[in-house]
């Protein structure tokens, strides 16, 4: 594939955006060619090197944000026929509520499904917290009994501040695994509703 097909197969891709961010990416891309190019690669070795435009579109708009991609389709479906307007105005009663409806059921799941994992995320840091401060807790203890001369019991809270300290690493592991992942679905689940957006015939 030359500089021309790949930039044409990128600008195909990239429709659903709006006309000067597709372009600055276009540039942006053909300026990464041509300057391999002049450090000796043939296109299509530069374009090899860059990967599948497809690929590199979906990272375009998957940082491209939402309400431009939602912006530019409602541009390009103002040029709507007379008729095709008065039908919409008459049939609105119908669709109006049903519209609102279904993006309020929509809304309503991505904020009840954040609300849940973003708790769970919570309490497992909580857990994290609490084990932290119960090892330092049981330390202090056995430094305290220890110097009471209560050498059973100091040697209990010693043991008991060791379990807690070493549940306390794997729980923050745990937790933080767990923000990744939830911060990760949601950007998923943002990237899913982008490319409803951009394909074609929507």
């Amino acid at each position: 594939m030359n500089k021309n097909e790949f930039l044409e197969a990128l600008r195909s891709k990239l429709e659903a955006l709006p006309e000067e961010d597709a372009a600055r990416s276009l540039d942006y891309y053909a300026e990464m060619i041509d300057d391999r190019v002049e450090d000796g690669m043939t296109e299509e070795e530069a374009v090899a090197q860059l990967g599948d435009p497809n690929a590199i579109a979906e990272d375009i708009i998957a940082e491209t944000p939402l309400a431009k991609i939602v912006g530019k389709k409602l541009k390009k479906r103002t040029s709507m026929s007379t008729g095709t307007i008065i039908l919409l105005i008459l049939g609105s009663p119908l669709w109006a509520p049903l519209l609102i409806a279904a993006i309020a059921v929509v809304g309503s799941l991505l904020l009840a499904l954040f609300a849940v994992l973003a708790s769970i995320v919570i309490t497992l840091f909580a857990v994290t917290l609490a084990f932290a401060v119960t090892a330092v807790a049981c330390l202090a203890g056995a430094i305290f009994l220890l110097f009471n001369g209560q050498f059973t019991m100091a040697l209990a809270a010693f043991a008991a501040a060791l379990v807690f300290a070493g549940l306390t690493v794997p729980m923050f592991l745990l937790s933080k695994w767990a923000a990744v992942g939830m911060v990760d679905l949601f950007r998923a689940i943002m990237r899913g509703i982008k490319l409803l957006f951009t394909r074609k015939g929507n």
